[in-house]
């Protein structure tokens, strides 16, 4: 009875701050909020599809990362914004990143994730150009994120940001710049007896320091103990997940992020030892690792 009551309650805290969230967004062009805890919060799509039943006139969609596995570029904003294309644009492709401004050369990648799954590039890159390319990423995903939400107001759901990699934290950052104005709510969670992989430290830092200086993390007020079985532990290599494994590293290549390729090149030595020459001979036959 106590766990039905406290579930409740739980719930009525988040549809809160939710509700919050939704009234500002014609007042705030950055809104993020940011949950910390002490493993004391899991929040499941259960729970948040239960708040959206109530909501009907806003979009939410979920996600939550895992340990163990690879962190797909900008996950899982690429994966949302062709879930929202196709449910709710009247615009042809062309037509969509011409009017969100994405850079000519960056078209053919995002048509070939929105078409495959799988980014592919037309052009060789300039190592000289890989900052500009980089921020032109994070701009386009946020002016591409903006322009759906005119279709429809959107509540972007993160469970255990702390899993995630440099490019979702600097585009999170960049939402944060405050010159986006569509209707959009990004709510994450962070479990900080956790904390954030070392790679992504620095970025995770200037994230919060902004959030920090806007009052938007608040701490979980509960002291529920919640079995949240995380750990830092490296990949958990799965034979059978190696096509989704080669996609990934595929999409993180063409994005051009640099420290998000070189963390998980590393993964791969340290994780698949007794499979390392047949991962990377694979790799090298999918063009992403050079014989």
């Amino acid at each position: 009875m106590k766990k039905e009551k406290d579930g409740s309650v739980h719930k009525e805290y988040i549809d809160n701050l939710i509700d919050s969230m939704l009234h500002n967004m014609d007042e705030q062009s950055s809104n993020v909020l940011l949950i910390e805890h002490y493993n004391t919060l899991d929040l499941t799509y259960e729970q948040v599809m239960e708040i959206s039943a109530e909501k009907t006139n806003v979009k939410f969609l979920y996600h939550s990362y895992e340990t163990g596995d690879i962190i797909a570029a900008f996950e899982p904003f690429l994966d949302w914004i062709k879930e929202l294309f196709y449910e709710l644009s009247d615009e042809s492709l062309e037509e969509f990143f011409e009017n969100a401004g994405v850079y000519i050369l960056h078209r053919p990648i995002f048509k070939s994730y929105f078409e495959t799954g799988v980014c592919r590039r037309k052009e060789e890159v300039l190592i000289n150009e890989i900052d500009f390319e980089l921020e032109k990423f994070y701009k386009e995903i946020c002016r591409m994120l903006e322009r759906l939400s005119q279709k429809k107001p959107l509540m972007l759901v993160l469970n255990r940001i702390h899993y995630a990699g440099n490019s979702t934290i600097n585009l999170i950052d960049e939402l944060l710049s405050g010159v986006y104005g569509g209707k959009i709510a990004v709510l994450a969670t962070y479990n900080d007896l956790f904390g954030v992989v070392e790679y992504c430290q620095n970025d995770w830092n200037r994230m919060v320091s902004k959030l920090e200086s806007s009052d938007s993390i608040v701490e979980w007020v509960f002291n529920t103990t919640i079995d949240i079985r995380e750990t830092k532990g490296p990949l958990d290599f799965e034979h059978n997940k190696m096509s989704s494994y080669i996609d990934k590293f595929k999409n993180i290549d063409e994005s051009n992020e640099p420290e998000i390729n070189g963390n998980f090149y590393d993964v791969a030595y340290e994780t698949a030892e007794k499979d390392v020459t047949a991962f990377l001979k694979v790799l090298e036959n999918n063009g992403i690792l050079e014989n």
